[in-house]
């Protein structure tokens, strides 16, 4: 056989032998890429973004539920506080010490069921819910300010004192602030740009049962 024969039918074997290994070998290089850092998958999965309107709706659920509660009793609280203005006739005392017993006992029992149930299941993952940190903080102060304004209407209520709107404003303005500051802080944590950071899609459903 003429040696350029032999040269050639080396070459081919070389190149069939060539074409055949190339594909195991960017296998191989695939499988070492996604080995050399098994924790980028790990990683993504525990840190999931949101990616569908779906998924905004699990996550803000908890949000939008306060701000339902929230939105009755700011209204409750402007009707009040607008009933305490100076100069105010309206809405006569009778109605304006029930409605403050109202937005009382209103207050008192959303923040019973948090701390009784909401608290302590967000609180698992979310410093801001657990004792000490800043939502039961919040409602300890606006305690403070219930603690003076329920008494107060119940002695006006069964004729023991005199109604006296100015007074019923200042106990509000004790507390006003941080009841407000409270509800934007607390529809803020549960957003799902924020919720997404400590909840798996899985764990919000559990949640919401």
């Amino acid at each position: 056989m003429a040696w350029w024969n032999q040269v050639l039918i080396f070459s081919l074997v070389i190149l069939s032998v060539a074409l055949l290994l190339r594909p195991l070998s960017i296998f191989d290089k695939s499988e070492s890429v996604s080995g050399e850092n098994p924790s980028n998958a790990t990683n993504e999965k525990s840190s999931p973004t949101v990616i569908s309107a779906e998924d905004v709706k699990i996550y803000d659920r908890l949000a939008e539920e306060m701000i339902f509660y929230h939105t009755m009793l700011r209204s409750t609280w402007d009707k009040l506080y607008r009933g305490t203005e100076p100069g105010a006739t309206e809405p006569p005392p009778a109605t304006l010490i029930g409605l403050g017993l109202h937005f009382c006992a209103h207050l008192q029992t959303h923040h019973d069921i948090e701390e009784a149930y909401w608290f302590p299941r967000l609180g698992e993952k979310m410093e801001g819910f657990r004792p000490g940190h800043f939502a039961s903080e919040q409602h300890k102060e606006m305690h403070k300010g219930l603690e003076i304004l329920r008494p107060h209407l119940e002695e006006c209520r069964r004729g023991q004192r005199v109604l006296d709107r100015g007074q019923v404003r200042q106990i509000l303005d004790s507390f006003g602030g941080v009841l407000w500051q409270h509800m934007d802080d607390e529809v803020s944590e549960l957003r799902a740009e924020n919720m997404i950071k400590y909840w798996s899609r899985d764990e919000m459903h559990h949640l919401l049962r």
